[in-house]
């Protein structure tokens, strides 16, 4: 049992971490497949079984899954005894199939063998190494590792204790070799040794992770993964109740490494330096590895004789391999776009060819917002992070929602449309969607000058914007009032702000004022009147009321004296670059008061006054005239 998920397990890495190249980001749970038969048109349902021929398959999956295209199986091909690891190279476009029971390497060109090449006593897993053009084939039983060139082993480099898994890392050109028994890996630099690493655990299948360029060591019996930098191994992160990690695949959609598990029924999935969660596969032994036409994990489930697909972190379908006895890893092709499942009870190979997709991966929006992507015509929405299209080969076109509003003031704008090729493998695009707030800004009060426009409002998060404000002949500029995160307040008519936020700019003027001036003719000294203009009430027992204004027309109305008549009692004024004068005319409704039109109290008591005094002169004159009654 040791041994078959020990071989499993480095096959899921070989295909990952040895010859297959892949760029981009991008996934997404809206993807939909079937297997079809050789022969079958296509798939449609759940469950489907096929007729009871050797070439055909049965689909399981779980019920609420749909199928909408399929993988359609190619055929199982006899390579050699126990075939385990596989790698492609890139250079002649071959696949390399160790076999371990064989002790030899099986190399085929698409579904033909090309010829075995013999290498030492039991390999288990193959890496090719892009710096020099070399296959590396770990050889578990003879404690070496033979160097494939083409059909030609070309060098062995010996002394190594039990060789179970190789890694190459392009960063630095090594390829990191899993010695089993010896916890340990020793790192190789083209034909000779670049040192030991000590790891935690059997080390029993690595991973390069491109995205920080460092080699995850799975260490079985210990459920934990050694992270190795260069010659230095740099953490570990336990995988908890994943005790016998065995087997591992990268995806460079998510950046997620896959772990399998010798029977503990789950896969671990990583990111960086922490385990995300495990994934419940419902079977012992699984063998993960990426399938870069379709952007899905493959999982060999070695005593279930089946695959099981999980898209991100999810488990999405299942189906049973034909003529499969322990299926043990799988490995793609994409130059002729197969996967190649390695049948290591069956001694064969099963190819399938897998529908090439169109991966669609967001960011920059809040999580559980809405997209949508319409490729050729063909629309999906998620809220989720991606969504994926079948494409065959050639051009697409696409067009993507934008921009999408969210709360008040900010939306998400991301480029409108593009195209993309499709070949063999999948054509990741990914949709950046930036934030963008909105900036309005206003003069007060209304017309009193003009603030800067712009063909939109909408600014990019953290974008600095300069604002200005020009006042209208008559105004003059105030200051700036100003609301939300990175706004600006201040006297400065031109200024710079940071869209942190939505903001909201206000630009207050102040007109230029002129004295319009109310003078009374006619009341009697001391006597209150008053005037109302533009809205304002004043009044006064002097000659003269004030008001200051602005440029403009306005009304005026002067309120009743009592004993008064006025002239004009209302009327309009216009004020235009200079000071205003209106007399106002009060008449005396009293003809005791008033000489030549104007009315003077004092001198109407001072006549009152002089009339009596006389009268009382004149009364004492009369009396010394007359005489008394008792002289006569």
């Amino acid at each position: 049992m040791l041994v078959h998920s020990m071989k499993s397990g480095r096959l899921g890495v070989n295909i990952l971490v040895c010859g297959i190249v892949v760029a981009t980001l991008l996934l997404a749970p809206s993807y939909s497949f079937g297997l079809v038969g050789a022969d079958e048109p296509g798939l449609v349902g759940n469950h489907q079984t096929y007729a009871a021929q050797d070439n055909h398959a049965t689909f399981n999956s779980p019920p609420t899954y749909k199928f909408s295209y399929g993988i359609k199986y190619v055929g199982n091909f006899t390579v050699g005894d126990g075939p385990e690891g596989m790698a492609y190279d890139p250079l002649n476009h071959y696949m390399y199939v160790a076999n371990h029971f064989g002790s030899n390497v099986t190399i085929m060109n698409g579904t033909k063998i090309v010829t075995s090449v013999n290498v030492g006593n039991q390999p288990e897993s193959i890496c090719f190494d892009s710096s020099n053009g070399y296959m590396y084939v770990a050889n578990s039983a003879s404690g070496n590792v033979s160097l494939i060139n083409n059909f030609t082993v070309v060098h062995t480099i010996n002394n190594l204790s039990s060789p179970s898994f190789d890694t190459y890392d392009p960063a630095n050109g090594y390829v990191y070799v899993d010695d089993y028994t010896d916890n340990n890996v020793t790192v190789l630099n083209g034909t000779g040794f670049a040192g030991n690493i000590s790891v935690k655990g059997s080390p029993y299948s690595s991973v390069y992770d491109p995205s920080n360029n460092m080699i995850y060591v799975a260490g079985w019996g210990n459920g934990n993964i050694t992270l190795i930098n260069g010659m230095v191994a740099v953490g570990n992160i336990i995988l908890g109740s994943n005790n016998g990690p065995c087997g591992g695949a990268y995806d460079p959609l998510n950046g997620y490494l896959y772990f399998g598990s010798d029977g503990t029924n789950n896969i671990s999935v990583i990111s960086g330096a922490r385990l995300l969660q495990n994934v419940s596969i419902g079977t012992n032994y699984a063998f993960p590895s990426f399938d870069q036409a379709d952007g899905l994990i493959w999982t060999a489930d070695y005593y279930g004789n089946n695959v099981t697909i999980i898209d991100n972190s999810t488990v999405v379908g299942s189906f049973v391999v034909p003529k499969s006895s322990y299926p043990n890893g799988a490995a793609f092709d994409p130059y002729d776009g197969y996967m190649y499942v390695a049948d290591r009870g069956a001694d064969n190979v099963t190819i399938f060819s897998t529908p090439t997709v169109a991966s669609f991966r967001e960011s920059g929006l809040p999580t559980g917002t809405a997209w949508t992507v319409v490729l050729n015509g063909s629309s999906q929405s998620t809220s989720n992070t991606s969504m994926k299209f079948a494409v065959t080969v050639g051009s697409w076109t696409y067009t993507t929602s934008t921009p999408i509003y969210g709360t008040a003031g900010v939306r998400y704008a991301t480029s409108s449309s593009g195209s993309v090729t499709a070949g063999m493998t999948l054509v990741s695009i990914p949709v950046h969607y930036t934030t963008q707030y909105l900036l309005t800004v206003d003069p007060a009060p209304h017309g009193s000058g003009n603030v800067t426009s712009w063909s939109t409002p909408w600014f990019n998060s953290s974008s600095v914007v300069q604002i200005r404000a020009v006042p209208n002949p008559g105004y003059r500029f105030s200051y700036w009032v100003g609301s939300g995160t990175g706004n600006y307040t201040g006297n400065n008519a031109t200024a710079n702000l940071t869209m942190s936020s939505p903001v909201l700019e206000i630009a207050y003027f102040s007109g230029f004022s002129y004295t319009v001036s109310f003078e009374e003719v006619g009341l009697a000294p001391g006597t209150s009147w008053s005037v109302t203009a533009g809205g304002v009430h004043e009044k006064s027992t002097g000659t003269f009321i004030y008001f200051e204004e602005g440029n403009g027309t306005g009304s005026y109305l002067v309120s009743n004296v009592t004993g008064y008549t006025v002239s004009p009692s209302s009327g309009v004024i216009t004020v235009s670059g200079s000071s205003v004068t209106v007399v106002i005319n009060f008449g005396s409704t009293n003809p005791l008061i008033g000489i030549s039109g104007i009315a003077t109290s004092q001198a109407f008591l001072e006549i009152l006054v002089l009339i009596l005094s006389v009268a009382l002169v004149y009364s004492v004159m009369e009396g010394k005239r007359r005489p008394r009654k008792g002289l006569r």
